[in-house]
C-alpha cells in the first residue's frame, strides 16, 4: 500500500510540475516580440501607380525602423477589392497589411455581393498621405475660375461634359459630390482607365476632368489644359495660384488619401505601435519627397481618427450612389 501511495504521489508531483511548466511557458510564448518574421504589405492595385510607389517607399523605411523585412505584393483586381478581401481574411497578427487609396471605399460602398464588409472586417491603422483633387478643363473652355464654371454650368444644364476613369471611380464620385453641392447637371463620359482622358481633354473632346494634382500639374503649367480649382479647403502648395472650389461652392471640399490597413481583430497595442512607427517614418526625407511628388501632404493622426474617416466615407458614398443611381457591377 505504501509503495502504491508513493508511486501515486510521485506521478501526481510530476504532473503538477509539468502543468506548472506549461502555465509558465504560455505567457512567454505569447509575448514573442513583434515582428519576428517578414511582414507582407499588400497593394490591391497594379505596380507603378501611386499606391505602389507609396507602398514601396514606406516598406523600405519600415524595414529599417522595425528591423524586419517588409515585402510589397501587388494583388490587383476588381478595382482594388480583390486584394482588400485577402487582407480582410488574413490573420490579425500584424504580418499581413495593406496600403490602399481612398478609392477602395467607393467600391466597397457601391459594389454588392462582396465577401467582406470593409467597415467591419478591416482595421484602419494610419494615413500615409492626403490631398486634394484638381478640377481642370480643356484649353478652350469658356470659364477660367470656379465662379465662372458654376455660372456656365447652370446656364447650360446637362450640356457640359466631364470625363472619368470609369464608373464609380474617384474622379466621377468627386464630380458627383461637386454637382450635388452646387446644384449642377453635368454629363458623365466614362473612360476605361485614365490614359485617353488627358488626350481628349487637351483636344476638347470633353470639357472637364477632376484628377490628382500630380497628373495635371505639368499640363497646367505648360498651358495645355486649364486649372479651374482645387477640391481642398485651402490652396495647394503645388499650385498656389489656383483657387479653391469652395470659393464658389460653400461647404464643398473633397480630399483623397492613402492609408495602411490590417485585418479586424488586431490587438490594440499592435495597432497603436504600427500607427506610431508609420507616423515616425513619414517624416523621413525619402518619404516626404515621394509624397510631395504626388502633390499631397504626409498623413498624421491616430488609428481611431483614421477609422472615423473611413466609416464616414463609406456612408457618404452609399448616399451618393443612391442619390445618383450609381451601381458598380
Amino acid at each position: 500500500m505504501l509503495k502504491l501511495t508513493s508511486r501515486f504521489l510521485g506521478h501526481a508531483f510530476l504532473g503538477f510540475v509539468c502543468a506548472g511548466s506549461l502555465l509558465i511557458s504560455r505567457p512567454v510564448l505569447s509575448q514573442v516580440a513583434w515582428p519576428s518574421k517578414p511582414i507582407t504589405l499588400i497593394v490591391p492595385f497594379s505596380a507603378g501607380g501611386s499606391n505602389d510607389v507609396f507602398a514601396r517607399a514606406l516598406a523600405k523605411e519600415l524595414t529599417v525602423t522595425l528591423k524586419q523585412l517588409v515585402v510589397v505584393e501587388n494583388k490587383a483586381g476588381a478595382g482594388g477589392l480583390l486584394g482588400t478581401g485577402l487582407v480582410a481574411k488574413a490573420s490579425p497578427d500584424g504580418y499581413t497589411l495593406m496600403l490602399a487609396s481612398s478609392s477602395i471605399t467607393v467600391g466597397a460602398a457601391l459594389k454588392t455581393g462582396l465577401p467582406f464588409d470593409m467597415g467591419k472586417d478591416l482595421q484602419p491603422i494610419a494615413i500615409v498621405a492626403s490631398g486634394p483633387l484638381l478640377l481642370v478643363a480643356s484649353p478652350n473652355f469658356q470659364a477660367k475660375t470656379p465662379s465662372e464654371f458654376v455660372a456656365l454650368a447652370r446656364s447650360q444644364p446637362g450640356k457640359l461634359t466631364y470625363a472619368s476613369s470609369g464608373l464609380g471611380s474617384t474622379p466621377q464620385m468627386g464630380m458627383e459630390l461637386l454637382s450635388a453641392a452646387a446644384n449642377l447637371q453635368l454629363l458623365h463620359v466614362p473612360y476605361k482607365g485614365g490614359g485617353q482622358v488627358m488626350a481628349d481633354l487637351i483636344g476638347g473632346t470633353v470639357d472637364l476632368y477632376m484628377g490628382s494634382v500630380s497628373t495635371s500639374r505639368s499640363l497646367v503649367n505648360s498651358g495645355k489644359i486649364k486649372a479651374i480649382g482645387v477640391t481642398s479647403r485651402q490652396r495647394s502648395p503645388q499650385l498656389p495660384d489656383t483657387p479653391t472650389l469652395i470659393d464658389a461652392v460653400p461647404g464643398f471640399s473633397f480630399e483623397v488619401w492613402w492609408g495602411v490597413f490590417g485585418p479586424a481583430g488586431m490587438p490594440k497595442e499592435l495597432t497603436t505601435r504600427l500607427n506610431q512607427e508609420i507616423n515616425k517614418v513619414l517624416q523621413t526625407t525619402t518619404l516626404r519627397q515621394y509624397i510631395d511628388s504626388e502633390g499631397v501632404s504626409p498623413g498624421s493622426g491616430t488609428s481611431e481618427q483614421f477609422n472615423l474617416i473611413v466609416q464616414k466615407e463609406l456612408q457618404n458614398w452609399r448616399d451618393v450612389g443612391k442619390r445618383s443611381n450609381i451601381k458598380v457591377e
